[in-house]
């Protein structure tokens, strides 16, 4: 498993951050979805192999998140 922050523009209030939980936790390979809207960030837990970071970039996007993963820095 792999942890991922990804940092959703969008992401302002409490009932956004419920479906973009709900869209990530129905992902195939996802283990676990933390979402903080104070911070505009959505920390994901998954498999690399069954949930890569593009793929999940991608589903937010597909509905119309702006999405990018967060930098280690």
């Amino acid at each position: 498993m792999e942890s991922t922050t990804l940092v959703v523009r969008q992401l302002k209030d409490w009932d956004t951050a419920e479906r973009i939980r709900r869209l990530l936790d129905g992902e195939q390979g996802v283990a676990r979805v933390l979402v903080r809207p104070d911070r505009g960030e959505v920390y994901v837990k998954h498999s690399r192999a069954r949930a890569p970071r593009h793929r999940l970039l991608e589903r937010l996007e597909g509905e119309g998140y702006e999405a990018r993963l967060k930098s280690s820095t």
